[in-house]
């Protein structure tokens, strides 16, 4: 999971500084990573799926343009990734290289974006968008094959969209259904209607949400109990990491890849010290507590300028050093703000707020909100 959403976060800042929106002056893959980001907003929301489809997007995207340019090397094209070896034996170098580029690049992406998200609630959309597209430029959607050779650049982009989807297959992820095959939980669902949490049977492992009613954040509604999001995708192969980064632990049956796995979490009622047990009851009062900060009619207002809040000396170290840092009842850390604006020179205006306002638009933001990219 922690790999996945750290792809969404790479290829999320790539497609901020690359794609401003569908302007004249820009390039094809950008067209195409701003229609792939609005196939994600037409989807349900699962951040793992959709950060692994922005990573294979992204290398036939790259091969399409580096397979015209002999000096530049390709990441797919005739190499093997994780075991698969894509062939591929060159392509005749056609005059107008730039024209080439654009089509096998659009090729690749409509066929890839098609396959990818066919299941999502809002396909219909994704695809008129996709389509008009590749109508708008000339390019045939309906061409499927992949003899590149014998072909030009519209089958080279078919042929890149096949291997990858072909690659995506033993990848690890279990697509299409991307379920687990032999992660289970342990706790039953904790049903939000009722008091208490009668049934928890490991209090240490995760519990799945029952509610009434729920809305992704693609702004689908979705069955009640959330399901957890491809817990066994350590074992998918990732881009920029190797073996050595993590460890292996066995548990409910199978095998769990975890990469940066640098710190057991506490536990409650387990063979760790008293420390950690009070440091878990701590972390969940803390988040109790601090919800109740939510309420913008609490009447607590603070100043949430950068003179007053930003500039900390010191952060937590170990676990002993979370009840200094940050105030369990009230709320927030010891940060003391910085004095100077370094631009103006001057210090900060005041920015006084209802405390409930600002705590809710920091969870409002970390969410993201409907209809997102996730």
């Amino acid at each position: 999971m922690k790999v996945f959403l750290s792809y969404n976060r790479l290829f999320f800042l790539f497609l901020v500084m690359n794609c401003m929106g569908l302007q004249a002056q820009h390039s094809v893959a950008q067209d195409w990573n701003e229609m792939l980001l609005e196939a994600i907003r037409n989807d349900f929301a699962r951040p793992t799926v959709h950060a692994r489809n922005l990573y294979h997007h992204s290398i036939i995207v790259h091969d399409a343009w580096a397979a015209f340019d002999p000096s530049k090397d390709t990441y797919f094209l005739g190499k093997t990734i994780t075991g698969y070896n894509c062939d591929f034996d060159g392509i005749n170098i056609p005059l107008e290289v730039e024209n080439a580029r654009h089509e096998a690049i659009s090729h690749a992406s409509f066929h890839f974006i098609k396959s990818r998200y066919q299941f999502s609630p809002d396909f219909d959309d994704t695809f008129i968008l996709i389509y008009n597209y590749m109508v708008d430029h000339g390019y045939n959607t309906n061409n499927n094959n992949v003899d590149y050779q014998n072909g030009g650049p519209a089958e080279l982009g078919n042929y890149l969209a096949r291997q990858i989807l072909i690659y995506g297959g033993i990848d690890g992820s279990n697509e299409p259904s991307y379920s687990s095959l032999f992660y289970n939980p342990v706790n039953p669902p904790l049903v939000m209607t009722e008091a208490g949490n009668p049934n928890i049977f490991d209090p240490n492992r995760w519990q799945a949400l029952t509610l009434d009613s729920t809305i992704d954040q693609s702004g689908n509604i979705v069955e009640n109990t959330t399901p957890f999001v491809t817990p066994e995708w350590g074992k998918v192969a990732p881009f920029a990491l190797t073996p050595e980064m993590s460890n292996i632990h066995f548990s409910n049956g199978g095998f769990f890849t975890v990469y940066f796995d640098t710190l057991t979490p506490a536990f409650l009622n387990s063979e760790n010290t008293a420390s950690w047990e009070s440091f878990y009851k701590w972390n969940h009062a803390l988040v109790s507590i601090w919800q109740s900060h939510l309420d913008p009619n609490d009447g607590v207002e603070w100043d949430i300028s950068p003179g007053a809040i930003g500039g900390n000396s010191w952060y937590p170290s170990d676990s002993s050093d979370y009840e200094n840092f940050y105030d369990l009842i009230n709320g927030g850390d010891p940060s003391s703000g910085y004095p100077i604006n370094p631009v103006t020179g001057q210090p900060y205006t005041p920015q006084v707020v209802p405390r409930g306002d600002y705590a809710r638009v920091l969870a409002e933001f970390w969410a993201d909100g409907i209809d997102s990219e996730t």
